[in-house]
């Protein structure tokens, strides 16, 4: 009987590691099997090109006035049918983004489209100063007009100390250094 006993144990150990052994093997060959193989240089440089079908979010981040401007754009003549290292060498980061689109982002030191056409006065070395865009930005200094602030209407002195006033254009810009001075 013990025999017996003993006889089965060994067949069920025996049985036992034959499925593990075969289990590993086909996990083995799976895995070697389903492997991918590195693309040839070639294959990448077309993963990393855009055609005229792929959708495109062109980014531009305007510092001066921290504005980001982004628009989907697809079939545009300004990246389509190029490759990556094509657009990065003009200044673009170009990476595919996780939503499957392309994404081409480029940093400016100027004012985005809107901001760039307004004007804001403020102070320079004490006199009153013309600036592209409005006050809540870093625009460049266009003029420094010879008027001191001091000299001014005592309104006109707060605004400006306070941050500057702020034009939505050169005309009306303009228009108020003429009347500048029935204040």
């Amino acid at each position: 009987m013990r025999k017996h006993t003993l006889s089965k144990m060994i067949s069920f150990l025996l049985v036992v590691f034959i499925i593990l052994t075969a289990a590993l093997t086909a996990q083995v060959y799976i895995s070697n099997n389903n492997s991918t193989p590195e693309a040839s240089p070639a294959a990448q440089e077309e993963i990393r090109s855009i055609s005229k079908q792929t959708q495109v979010r062109k980014e531009i981040y305007y510092s001066q006035c921290h504005h980001l401007i982004s628009e989907i754009i697809t079939g545009d003549t300004e990246f389509a049918d190029r490759s990556f290292a094509e657009i990065e060498n003009e200044g673009w980061s170009v990476f595919w983004a996780d939503d499957g689109k392309v994404v081409a982002f480029r940093e400016l030191d100027d004012l985005c489209p809107d901001d760039a056409v307004k004007r804001h006065l403020g102070i320079y070395q004490g006199n009153v100063a013309i600036y592209a865009g409005p006050s809540d930005c870093d625009g460049k200094l266009i003029e420094a007009l010879d008027i001191k602030v001091e000299s001014l209407y005592p309104g006109w002195q707060e605004m400006l100390t306070s941050g500057g006033i702020d034009f939505a254009n050169e005309e009306e810009l303009l228009s108020a250094l003429e009347n500048l001075d029935e204040f």
